[in-house]
């Protein structure tokens, strides 16, 4: 069975690992002095799952917002990863799973993410479990 907790800031390294996974590669101490601002807002949180034996297998960074157009908060799902050797074995879709359950318990009506052009086979997953392409992202850098 897997469990979930939030993590804490005594987790930066596990999460950096994980992220470095994801494509963003940071460093335990860019990690560390962001954990302060960004749990800073109560609705963020950063998501680990782990096997039945304790390791940390995957990382979901969730935070909600309330929403002037509509009617009710908006979960994002900033990322979303599973450990490359866990990959395709059912955590990522329970790990989903939970995120929604989560998100609905705090009264969202939509959970957003979005993932990087590169990543198809998110994309895929992702639409095999009821996600639908409904925006563009733009970003510059400043």
């Amino acid at each position: 069975m897997i469990s979930y907790r939030v993590a804490v800031r005594n987790d930066a390294e596990v999460v950096a690992q994980l992220l470095t996974e994801l494509g963003h590669a940071n460093s335990l101490q860019e990690i560390s002095e962001r954990w302060v601002s960004w749990s800073a807002v109560q609705e963020n949180k950063v998501w680990l799952a782990s096997t039945p034996a304790g390791e940390v297998v995957g990382l979901a960074i969730v935070g909600i917002s309330p929403s002037l157009y509509r009617p009710y908060p908006v979960a994002r799902l900033w990322a979303l990863v599973v450990r490359e050797n866990y990959r395709s074995r059912g955590y990522g879709r329970a790990f989903l799973s939970f995120i929604e359950a989560g998100a609905r318990e705090k009264g969202c009506g939509l959970l957003e993410l979005t993932s990087n052009v590169v990543r198809v086979e998110a994309h895929r997953f992702y639409e095999s479990y009821g996600y639908s392409r409904s925006s563009f992202r733009f970003s510059k850098g400043l």
